[in-house]
């Protein structure tokens, strides 16, 4: 897994020295046994701020089968996965994480506007400084039953990451 990149203590001198690898203790397989003790929430669409090891069941019209699982975060490509026992499709995605600069240190506000690539390299805008990438190990899969329009999310790990706006 990737982790993120050390910065100095100074938002202004902030720079990237090297990636630092972080062994995360991840389940060889994300199976329903997980979410075994966790209660099936029934809602109509997931909610903004998903976070932690949670269930949810959701219809979702023919049409547009993913509308209705859309959350605050932001998740990678999404992966197709199986499971024994279960038939239908089902998918898994990875949180992308997120860029923390001087500004969340100095107004503990998110600072999502004022970042800007400078020779290939992502900088905080108003001082240059580059921002510290915090990776986030949080996942979240679909399962879409065959014949039915239903689809149960499960969403493992806490997040890292900030809410998008």
């Amino acid at each position: 897994m990737y982790s993120f990149y050390e910065s100095s203590s100074s938002p202004s001198q902030a720079r990237v020295t090297s990636p630092i690898r972080v062994k995360e203790s991840q389940p060889a397989r994300l199976t329903p046994d997980i979410w075994a003790d966790v209660p099936v929430q029934r809602v109509e669409s997931l909610p903004y701020h998903i976070d932690g090891l949670k269930v949810y069941s959701l219809e979702y019209d023919s049409g547009n089968k993913t509308a209705v699982t859309e959350d605050g975060r932001q998740w990678g490509n999404y992966t197709t996965s199986r499971r024994a026992g279960f038939v239908g499709k089902r998918y898994l995605k990875s949180c992308k994480g997120s860029y923390r600069c001087g500004y969340f240190r100095q107004y503990n506000k998110v600072n999502r506007v004022q970042f800007e690539k400078k020779e290939s390299c992502l900088v905080y805008r108003t001082c240059g400084a580059t921002p510290v990438f915090v990776s986030c190990f949080a996942r979240k899969i679909w399962e879409y039953p065959e014949g039915k329009s239903e689809v149960i999310v499960y969403h493992y790990r806490t997040h890292t990451c900030f809410l998008v706006a």
